[in-house]
């Protein structure tokens, strides 16, 4: 509809333009030879192209009212010195129109004379950013593809998408390349992309160049730590510097070493991959989308040598077939048989962005017949009486407008719309196509890999705003073959689990390059820092898990049966002991017990109960309050069965002794005071608890296993030898003493029952306790819990040795006394006089 509304609005202004008659000349600037080979795609294909828009537009009878185009001259052109004569050569011939030059660089030098002569060139090829005038004024030099500002965002979105970050970069002269890579790299960080080497060719490289820049490649300095590694290259070079680069690299085999990437193309051009096939397998090219011109490839492959034909042609033919047109006495070439043709991959080459010079020439034929449309209006005053079209081809008059029409047909970047109609201007996508070569079997495929567009309708948008303002679709186009088709090139490889990045931040590629260091046993690594566990934590799987608690207490899982006859131990002996005092208050005025000591008596019993008490504080979870009984418990236990029994003892032994030398009765301290000083010593051994406590203090505390594959929950001190021989030495002290005097009073009477007893019984606790003390310290502090176990048993063994040998004989003699038991008391009895008052001892 569209369409239509259009051509109802020009077709009276057709019918009303007096015609005229000439030739608007075109020059065109081609490197179609470069040397001794043919550049087919980006020379010659490319000049047949601008041949045949030209014979489009003439075609159409309607069009340009009367004038044509006419391709006044080609020149094969591979220097940069040679363009800037061919483009003054250009002006001082008055040919009004330019097509070319080939590249960023000639065409940048051929813009500075364009603009100093108002020469009109379109470039068909050039994309350099520097074309982008900001300022919104006439541009340099006009193109028919747009800036490289977008090719190298969609380079950016590919490599992030990639996901590598590390690369090479090697870029040809100036606007070639150098001035392109220069916002590349500059823009890298911001994908998490860091630059390892930037590789500049001089102008006008030599093969010593191209080998200075490869040998870079493969060299191993002090940074080269991942030489082994695949390595990313992009390339922002020329057609010529990229084909010589493949030829280095190949020389030097290390294609295998790198992954490549052609930010001006390189896969679609035959001058380029022909004999570097292999080379160049897995390398992305990034190309402008082809778009197919009607007509132009039934036009190519008809295309046929003649002597009236085009020179041009018959040099091509000549030296792509290696045969001679005319001259059949040659003895270089064999002479041509006729049936030589151009074919697909045979002269022709489909993926040729033709497009982009026929763009150029519909742009100045659309551009003309607006001029001529306009000027040669039948209404317009300086049209009457006229008989034709007053605008002469020969002169430059209508240049400066012609060039000002141009500028608003193009983008602010330069870039002209296209025309497809032809020449109807639509809005204008922006279209990128990502190939892969690949070769394998003799054969090779260029195969699209994704493919990068973006809307950009308003031609007064500039580059960096449509980038801003679109939203560019960017599509990964699978196939059968492999969807993961590019390896990922990194610096340095995801440290594993438990590692930490160690970088060199002085360095600009610590963003993307690491050593790899080991956290400790006991920490876990998070955004790149070790943090180490708690004491009762372990480390799975990269977290800190809690560790399994074993509780050194008897209620542990593996001390199950030995809580049981412990606590059956434990209440038979607490029964026992309260049985005994019990019995004792309620015979406390008979003789057996006023003559055994009541108050020691009393002490040691209440010595007992504690002594059965103490396993107890090992049966439940520690806490500050059981941590103080388990520390201070043991130790003034022992001591109140200890220091009653040694006082009882030295009693004893005192008045024995005295007696074999006299009758009276020796200075004895009173009952009473035997128990003050009881209590004297105990709180002796108070005293040394708190000593110990001050120093550590009694809480409960993690220890973690040498493996770290569980915890033990104790008391602070549990583990402590130390604090465990001070805390019983006071006990043990007593227990030797009172053994010595029970070892003393063995020649006594033998059938003194009271020493006899104490004796057995503390023979008996010297076994248990000779026992016990290797046992308890020998042990490595892994076996705690066996140490708790151990602790429990002394206390209820010695606490049963102890109820029973000092108290299972007076049980007896309270509770079932016999006959016998009298007559041997009497028999037992001794008197001894003294200060005349006799006393009469009776011990049982």
């Amino acid at each position: 509809m569209g369409i239509g509304l259009f051509m109802l609005l020009i077709l009276p202004v057709y019918g009303n333009v007096i015609k005229g008659s000439g030739s608007f000349l075109i020059n065109g600037i081609f490197p179609i030879s470069n040397g001794k080979n043919l550049n087919m795609q980006s020379g010659f294909m490319m000049y047949q192209a601008m041949k045949y828009a030209v014979n489009m537009v003439n075609n159409n009878s309607n069009f340009l009212h009367g004038y044509k185009l006419e391709v006044n001259e080609v020149f094969d052109v591979n220097d940069y010195t040679e363009v800037q004569s061919k483009v003054l050569a250009t002006f001082m011939n008055k040919v009004p129109f330019l097509i070319g030059p080939y590249s960023g660089e000639s065409s940048f030098l051929a813009s500075i004379l364009t603009s100093t002569f108002s020469q009109i060139a379109i470039s068909y090829s050039a994309s350099y950013s520097e074309f982008d005038i900001l300022d919104h004024k006439e541009q340099k030099m006009l193109r028919t593809v747009p800036s490289s500002k977008f090719r190298i965002q969609i380079a950016l979105d590919l490599i992030k998408k990639l996901k590598w970050n590390y690369v090479i970069v090697i870029s040809s002269n100036a606007h070639d390349g150098e001035d392109d890579s220069r916002p590349f790299i500059a823009k890298l960080p911001s994908i998490g992309t860091c630059i390892d080497i930037q590789i500049k060719l001089p102008l006008s490289p030599s093969k010593t160049d191209y080998e200075a820049a490869i040998k870079k490649l493969s060299s191993d300095g002090p940074e080269k730590k991942w030489t082994a590694r695949l390595k990313g290259l992009i390339l922002f070079t020329s057609k010529k510097d990229t084909a010589e680069l493949f030829s280095v690299i190949k020389a030097h085999g290390i294609h295998n070493q790198l992954v490549i990437f052609c930010f001006y193309g390189c896969t679609n051009y035959v001058e380029i991959t022909k004999g570097n096939e292999d080379v160049i397998n897995g390398t992305l090219s990034l190309d402008i989308a082809n778009e197919k011109i009607p007509g132009f490839e039934e036009y190519y492959l008809n295309l046929r040598p003649s002597k009236d034909s085009d020179f041009i042609l018959n040099i091509v033919w000549e030296t792509y077939f290696k045969c001679s047109l005319f001259n059949t006495t040659s003895t270089t070439k064999t002479p041509c048989t006729g049936n030589e043709q151009f074919s697909e991959n045979v002269g022709y080459y489909s993926q040729t962005p033709v497009h982009t010079v026929a763009y150029a020439i519909y742009a100045i034929a659309d551009a003309l017949e607006h001029i001529i449309s306009r000027v040669c209006h039948r209404n317009s005053t300086w049209m009457k009486n006229k008989t034709q079209c007053v605008v002469q081809t020969t002169e430059r008059k209508y240049n400066h407008n012609l060039h000002t029409l141009l500028n608003k047909m193009s983008y602010l970047d330069g870039a002209l719309d296209d025309f497809r109609t032809p020449f109807l201007r639509i809005n204008r996508t922006i279209k990128y196509e990502i190939h892969q070569f690949l070769f394998n079997g003799g054969k090779y495929q260029n195969l699209l890999r994704a493919t990068w567009e973006l809307n950009r309708p308003n031609l007064k948008t500039h580059p960096d705003d449509a980038l801003k303002a679109g939203r560019p679709k960017f599509t990964f186009i699978p196939d059968s073959i492999d969807h993961h088709f590019v390896p990922v090139i990194v610096c340095s490889d995801p440290c594993p689990v438990g590692y930490i990045k160690i970088k060199d931040f002085n360095s600009l590629k610590s963003k993307c390059c690491w050593d790899c260091q080991k956290c400790q046993p006991d920490s876990i690594s998070v955004n790149d820092s070790c943090i180490p566990c708690d004491r009762n934590e372990k480390v799975e799987s990269n977290q800190c898990v809690a560790l399994p608690e074993v509780v050194i207490s008897l209620t542990g899982p593996d001390f199950d049966k030995f809580m049981v006859i412990c606590i059956i131990l434990i209440a038979i002996g607490l029964g026992l002991v309260f049985f005994v005092i019990g019995l004792f208050i309620y015979f406390n005025g008979n003789r057996i017990v006023r003559c055994s000591g009541r108050d020691l008596c009393y002490m040691i019993l209440i010595g007992l109960a504690m002594l059965f008490f103490c396993p107890v504080t090992y049966m439940v979870r520690p806490s500050t309050m059981t941590c103080i009984f388990r520390g201070a418990l043991p130790g003034t236990a022992f001591l109140m069965c200890y220091a009653p029994l040694f006082l009882r003892a030295s009693r004893i032994y005192r008045i024995f002794i005295h007696a074999k030398t006299s009758v009276s009765r020796p200075a004895l301290i009173s009952p009473q005071s035997q128990v003050f000083v009881v209590l004297g010593i105990v709180c002796v051994q108070i005293l040394l608890a708190s000593v110990w406590f001050a120093s550590k203090n009694p809480a409960p505390d993690y220890i973690v296993s040498p493996e770290r594959d569980f915890m033990i929950v104790q008391c602070t001190g549990d583990a402590s030898a130390v604090a465990m021989l001070i805390n019983l030495t006071l006990s043990v002290v007593f227990m030797v003493c009172c053994t010595i005097l029970a070892f003393k009073t063995r020649n006594f009477p033998k059938n003194y029952n009271e020493a006899k007893f104490i004796g057995v019984t503390l023979y008996i606790t010297c076994v248990i306790w000779s026992i016990f003390l290797p046992t308890y310290y020998l042990n490595p502090e892994k076996y705690l819990m066996f140490r708790e176990k151990i602790v429990s048993g002394l206390c209820i063994l010695i606490g049963y040795v102890t109820l029973i040998g000092l108290f299972g004989r007076k049980l007896r003699l309270l509770l079932c006394p016999r006959p016998s038991d009298e007559d041997v008391n009497n028999q037992q009895m001794w008197s001894f006089s003294h200060s005349n008052e006799s006393h009469h001892l009776e011990i049982k």
